[in-house]
């Protein structure tokens, strides 16, 4: 296994109404699929690709997790969804903030590191747990 989760980012859904118009067809491999974000890979590539696996994080709702879950399960039944959920970051050593706080506004205060690299490889780690053999 190697450090790093390899695996490309194809498709990113900011809210629940565009997870559940977008997903299951993407799933289901329709790539043209529109994407309300115009993030991911197969918002610019020429050549668009069918995820393996769909990863929800942040502060969602289980009814609304287990609903999107449902929505491309039943259209997709060969895609692995998994959700990284507050436990797992608490669980691997990160600092989470309190239930119900939101997260900070504007971009960092000047020099201060954006990203910290010991966190990135706990979350890497994670997820290559979450998506093993795919």
């Amino acid at each position: 296994m190697t450090d790093r989760l390899t695996g490309t980012v194809v498709h990113i859904c900011t809210d629940k109404d565009a997870a559940l118009k977008e997903l299951p067809d993407l799933c289901a491999g329709d790539v043209n699929t529109p994407q309300a974000s115009g993030l991911g890979t197969n918002a610019t590539a020429s050549s668009k690709q069918i995820p393996k696996g769909v990863v929800f994080g942040g502060r969602l709702p289980d009814e609304e997790y287990e609903e999107m879950a449902k929505a491309i399960q039943a259209k997709a039944p060969g895609v692995r969804v998994v959700r990284v959920q507050r436990e797992d970051l608490e669980n691997a050593g990160l600092t989470v903030p309190p239930p119900g706080s939101k997260p900070p506004a504007g971009p960092p205060p000047p020099g201060t590191v954006p990203f910290n690299p010991e966190a990135i490889k706990k979350i890497n780690d994670i997820l290559k747990n979450k998506l093993a053999g795919l």
